[in-house]
């Protein structure tokens, strides 16, 4: 792991340590005003490049208009890169040229990065409450099936089927009002499928029970959403 490290360091350091060098021996170490603005700018947004893994840590929509925010970075990069050594090779004498053209480029690199990390942040958050509503249908579900799988008692069969079908079909979009109502129902069927082989008579109540709180949490939902 830290040799990986080590090599991924040492590859990021080439291309900063293969401009510098050519860039001093050619051009030795004085330089206008303008040189240094293009330099620094292309210094800027080589770091900007190796800093994007922090932008895109845990996000799972990375993309906007098509491009990701490493293409992105890239894409300014290169920009970047090419306006710079154009200005240092033939607007060396220029200052607001260069400077101008940095700073905008610049400007319009961030405004495009912090737009789509809020992007991504926000749908992140949308996919998290998304994950967690589903959490009843897809566990409660899960939990039904499995118990249908012990059943030899067609009566029986038919509740858990009903239950099942009830609570698939179930509103997604959850409310804080409806949590406990939701906890109860997985909390039951967990029970079922410990006790089902030594108390068949109680899975009887249990089932009915979970239809119960299962229809109660949909109208409650239903309700809320009108």
């Amino acid at each position: 792991m830290i040799r990986k490290s080590v090599l991924w360091t040492l590859l990021d350091l080439v291309f900063l340590i293969a401009f510098n060098l050519i860039f001093f021996i050619v051009s030795g170490l004085t330089h206008t005003i303008s040189v240094w603005i293009s330099y620094t700018f292309i210094h800027i947004s080589y770091v900007m490049l190796l800093l994007t893994p922090l932008f895109t840590h845990n996000n799972k929509t990375k993309f906007i208009l098509g491009m990701s925010i490493s293409a992105i970075s890239y894409i300014y990069f290169m920009i970047d890169l090419t306006c710079g050594i154009m200005f240092i090779i033939f607007l060396s004498d220029k200052l607001i040229i260069p400077l101008i053209v940095n700073i905008v480029l610049l400007a319009l690199y961030l405004l495009l990065l912090i737009s789509v990390v809020l992007t991504n942040e926000r749908t992140n958050t949308n996919l998290q409450i998304h994950e967690a509503e589903m959490k009843y249908i897809d566990k409660a579900s899960s939990g039904l099936e499995n118990l249908s799988i012990m059943i030899d008692d067609k009566n029986l069969l038919k509740k858990v089927n009903k239950a099942y079908d009830i609570i698939s079909a179930s509103p997604v979009h959850s409310d804080e009002s409806v949590k406990s109502i939701e906890n109860e129902v997985l909390t039951i069927i967990d029970e079922m499928n410990e006790m089902f082989l030594t108390d068949k008579n109680n899975t009887y109540n249990l089932i009915d029970k979970i239809i119960y709180l299962a229809n109660k949490r949909n109208a409650i939902l239903r309700k809320l959403n009108k």
